[in-house]
């Protein structure tokens, strides 16, 4: 087994895990509770699988940046969200069980969305390094469907069970996915201030502008839920991108991307919930 092979083996194993942790808090009455309101997931899908893809695309086609950079962007904009944007939409005052029914059920769907995005995206990908959607699209079953249906299942028969199993998971998995990650993070970091002059820096920070943008439009009259749908639109899951990239890429600038990307929409994230929450200091007392 090569590095590469073994880069895919632990990224692979670290988003199975994670997944599989959120789904263990999730029960399926909250599933079926988000389906049977319709107007709100529509809103989800439209802050977090287009308009977030569409922003990173223009900038894609506006800024001189490399190719495995608008690679890393991309595949970052159409990426599931990240198990940790349960917490983070928790500690904004969602409710509990509405925030893991709309996570599982955009999970679910990001197993079509994922590929059927890509597809739409191609022409930005070089002739030489085109991305399989088939390859993709069991990728996506096999790292999101099969672990989240497990933990959903889990959940749903043996709740308690499920809540001691979920957090050691989520720790595991991000664990791993460090562990990964880093090496190639370190052997690459002397590119970091290349992504500088090129735009790519500005053009990552304001694809995570128009995430937090759309949540915050499109999240509803309450404070709780447009900080809920901005957060989940802003943070995206490093590991598809990343499981993506190491199938089907040989430069490493991409992963490089990937993970400046998410860092820069953590801060992005953090600034935009100190920003709301002092622009209506009434409702963020009453969250607090």
């Amino acid at each position: 087994m090569d590095m590469k092979d073994m880069i895919q083996l632990g990224m692979q194993l670290a988003l199975w895990v994670l997944v599989a942790a959120v789904g263990l808090q999730a029960r399926w009455q909250d599933v079926v509770a988000t389906m049977r309101r319709p107007a709100g997931l529509l809103r989800a899908l439209l802050a977090v699988n287009l308009i977030v893809p569409a922003t990173a695309t223009i900038l894609c086609l506006l800024f001189p940046m490399d190719s495995s950079i608008k690679i890393g962007l991309v595949l970052m904009a159409v990426s599931p969200l990240a198990p940790l944007v349960t917490g983070k939409m928790l500690r904004g005052g969602a409710d509990a069980s509405r925030v893991v029914g709309f996570y599982t059920l955009l999970t679910l769907l990001s197993v079509a969305i994922v590929p059927a995005t890509l597809i739409l995206l191609s022409q930005l990908f070089p002739a030489d390094a085109a991305i399989s959607m088939m390859a993709i699209a069991k990728l996506a079953t096999i790292s999101v469907l099969v672990p989240l249906a497990a933990g959903l299942l889990v959940g749903t028969a043996v709740p308690l069970l499920a809540q001691r199993l979920a957090r050691p998971m989520t720790v595991v998995g991000y664990t791993l996915l460090v562990l990964v990650a880093a090496p190639i993070i370190i052997s690459q970091a002397a590119d970091v201030a290349g992504l500088v002059g090129d735009g790519s820096v500005i053009a990552m920070a304001l694809t995570s502008l128009s995430a937090v943008a759309a949540g915050h439009w499109l999240g509803g009259p309450e404070l709780r839920g447009r900080l809920a749908l901005a957060t989940a639109a802003a943070t995206r899951h490093p590991g598809m991108a990343i499981l993506i990239i190491s199938s089907n890429f040989e430069d490493r600038r991409a992963v490089l991307a990937v993970m400046l990307y998410l860092v820069i929409s953590v801060i992005v994230s953090a600034l935009y919930q100190a920003w709301a929450k002092h622009r209506e200091p009434v409702a963020a007392a009453a969250l607090a």
